[in-house]
Order: C-alpha cells, then sequence, then structure tokens
C-alpha cells in the first residue's frame, strides 16, 4: 500500500467501515479518494475471497466476456457516468489499441497504461454483486462490466476460474499521476462557438422531446464508450442530471461542467462537446450518423438556440 496514512490493511478496514458507517451510500470511487488511497487499493482489501485477481487481459480475457450474457458495460470520468446493458462485444486488439461494437454499444480502449483486472463479487441488502473491474497502473478504474439478472453466473464463475492470476496478490501501484491524463476524443475539425451552460435536465428534455437518433459517448484516458438511438427519460436527482432509459442510464454531474462548446460540420452534423472547468471534454452528444435530413435540422436547432457565452469561437 502506497498511503502511509495507514500502519495496515486492518487499519484502512477500518477506517473504511466509520466511513461507510457515516454515509452508507457513498461509492468506492469517492471513498477512496476521501482516505488518500487509490480505488483498487480499496477493493484489495477483499482479495482471496470477495475479489479474484485475473491473469493479464491480452491472455484471453476479452474474448471470454460475451459469455456472461447480457451485462451492464461501464465507463465513466469525473463528471459523467455511462452505462449500457447489452451482450459484452468480442473486443478487436492491435498493438496498445482496441475496439468492439454491436448495435448496442461501442468501445474504444488505449492500452498504454492499462494495469490488472478483477472479478469482483460482493454481497449487500440487495443481494449479490458481480463484475469484471479494470484498473491502470496508479490503481483507477478504467472500465467496469457488472452482472446483471439477464447475466450468466456460472459463465462468470467459470471466467474467474479460468482466468485467475496465479499469486492472488495486489500488483505494485505506481504513483498517482502528477496530472491525471483526459479523455481526447475525436471532435469535428473547424471553429466551435461556446455557449452558456444551460440546465442540462431541461437541455436534454428538449433532446428528448425531439426524438432524434444521438450519439451519446462519455470517456477517460483510457476508454470509450458510446450509445447511438434517442433517448426517452429524463430526470434530475440532486446535482445530478439523468437519462434513465430501458438498458441505458446516463448520469452528469451539473456542477463540473463548466461549458459546453458546439461544433457543426458542413454536412449539417452537430455536435456538442460538455467540458469540464480544466477544459477536458466529458461528455458528447452528437446528432446520429444515420440521422435524416429532418432530424439533423431538430438538433441543429436545439444547439442554436443556446446563447453563446460571449467567449471567442475556437479554432
Amino acid at each position: 500500500m502506497r498511503n502511509q496514512r495507514f500502519q495496515d490493511a486492518q487499519a484502512l478496514r477500518e477506517a473504511y467501515a466509520a466511513l461507510r458507517e457515516s454515509s452508507p451510500r457513498l461509492r468506492i470511487r469517492d471513498a477512496a479518494r476521501q482516505l488518500g488511497i487509490s480505488e483498487l487499493d480499496l477493493l484489495g482489501l477483499g482479495l482471496g475471497e470477495s475479489v479474484t485477481r485475473l491473469k493479464p487481459f491480452r491472455d484471453g480475457l476479452f474474448d471470454a466476456l460475451p459469455r456472461l450474457g447480457r451485462v451492464m458495460a461501464l465507463t465513466r470520468n469525473d463528471a459523467a457516468v455511462h452505462e449500457r446493458k447489452c451482450v459484452y462485444p468480442t473486443v478487436s486488439v492491435e498493438g496498445d489499441f482496441g475496439m468492439a461494437g454491436n448495435d448496442a454499444v461501442e468501445l474504444r480502449f488505449a492500452f498504454q497504461h492499462w494495469g490488472d483486472a478483477f472479478a469482483v463479487s460482493e454481497e449487500s441488502p440487495r443481494g449479490t454483486s458481480r463484475s469484471i473491474q479494470f484498473f491502470d497502473v496508479t490503481g483507477e478504474a478504467i472500465h467496469k462490466i457488472h452482472l446483471t439478472p439477464d447475466s450468466d453466473v456460472e459463465a462468470f464463475e467459470s471466467l474467474r476460474s479460468e482466468y485467475a492470476a496465479p499469486e492472488q496478490v495486489l500488483p505494485n501501484l505506481e504513483e498517482p499521476w502528477k496530472t491525471t491524463p483526459a479523455w481526447s476524443p475525436a471532435l469535428p475539425p473547424g471553429p466551435s462557438r461556446s455557449v452558456v451552460v444551460p440546465d442540462l435536465c431541461e437541455l436534454l428534455e428538449r433532446i428528448a422531446r425531439a426524438e432524434t437518433p444521438v450519439t451519446v459517448a462519455v470517456g477517460n484516458a483510457f476508454a470509450e464508450q458510446r450509445l447511438t438511438g434517442p433517448i426517452h427519460t429524463i430526470k434530475p436527482m440532486e446535482q445530478w442530471a439523468n437519462i434513465l432509459d430501458p438498458g441505458f442510464n446516463l448520469h452528469l454531474l451539473g456542477n463540473l461542467v463548466a461549458g459546453i462548446d458546439i461544433f457543426k460540420t458542413d454536412e449539417q452534423e452537430t455536435t456538442l462537446a460538455f467540458r469540464a472547468e480544466s477544459g477536458e471534454t466529458v461528455l458528447i452528444i452528437s446528432i446520429a450518423p444515420n440521422a435524416d435530413a429532418a432530424e439533423k435540422s431538430r438538433f441543429h436547432d436545439i444547439a442554436a438556440g443556446l446563447p453563446s457565452s460571449g467567449g471567442t469561437s475556437k479554432e
């Protein structure tokens, strides 16, 4: 364990238990940050019991994932969480990059700083939750695959046994990033218009009412996840703006969205890039590639109706 605040695993376990008692709904990612450690340091408390370290993902792990049946793929950054229920697609790996896609989801991976994967099986008052979780070399989560009621539990247990690493110990983690790497999505070329951040639920509602197919993408430095289709059900919850559709959820933390940049191509294709205070992109919503002219026009009108922030356009 890199952090010197805790003398041993028992001290960390007690601190985590106290934190969960005071904040029962606290996610492990946020708990780790409050404790000053990585998420993997915290997850590792269950190693050998509820947590199994897996062999390197390049040793065939990706090929086994479709056997799990219908799962929920999750990719996130600090401001946005993208959750898609799907049969996990087959990942094509070429060097340090990977791509996967089917009718339900598109995934893109950059493997340069990927670390280990873990199979997790945890008990809670709501039952047993099972997942496959991928981490970077500093112990921060990159991508997770959660089993659903429609998943194949036997396939999960078989995968955990077949791909278990010979030594069930935490890897030696690298020091935390001095500057956390950012998601670098491919945005349309040319200038953009910066707009005032509106009420995010209201913006999502307008997109939903327009009944236009859109591509919703969320990523971090090492993983990107995309869904293409219409969105429907929008609900606020505290500081979060949420899309809560069957098979797809998006959770957007409004107080971390500092601006929106609008891009438009000559083909009338419009893209909204949501950015954090640091300038990094946290969410992209763009008109779907298969949208017809009327749908493109409706989506463009929504973007055009957002007032400019007064800043200069980006070239």
